[in-house]
């Protein structure tokens, strides 16, 4: 005799309670997805970003007028633009080191943990299904022998 399904999957496809399961068993992975999906778009965006703030300094630079001016000014301005640049060649490379650091310290792990926590939702409700048939199947034996 089977068992009735007692969990069904939500629309996020994790499994939710039912009105015979206990609350305890229902595995909520909403907050931990929300992370991951956050985290990973943080990491994509870094990169884009940085990426594109390396390539817009290194153009700048290359097109920056070097050497010998008519005056001292052209030159000084040069540098300080050079400065300028150089800054925010550096903050791109702090976004790509972010974005990294991130992935590595955040989104993996939390995909790890997501797949383990899957996992054992996944062999609970299996577990809590084979013990709620033994305990019917103990039930209707229990009945058939009283009434004998």
């Amino acid at each position: 005799m089977a068992a009735p399904p007692i969990a069904a999957e939500n629309d996020e496809g994790r499994l939710k309670a039912s009105d015979s399961m206990p609350e305890w068993l229902a595995c909520d992975l909403g907050a931990c997805k929300v992370l991951e999906d956050v985290s990973a778009q943080i990491v994509t965006t870094c990169r884009t970003f940085g990426a594109q703030l390396e390539g817009v300094c290194g153009k700048a630079v290359e097109q920056l007028p070097r050497g010998g001016g008519v005056d001292g000014s052209a030159v000084d301005c040069a540098e300080e633009c050079l400065s300028f640049l150089t800054a925010f060649g550096l903050l791109s490379s702090a976004l790509l080191c972010v974005a990294g650091d991130l992935e590595s310290t955040v989104t993996r792990p939390l995909q790890k943990t997501i797949a383990t926590l899957q996992e054992e939702s996944t062999g609970r409700l299996k577990h809590w299904q084979q013990v709620r048939g033994r305990f019917s199947e103990l039930q209707e034996r229990y009945g058939r022998s009283r009434q004998k």
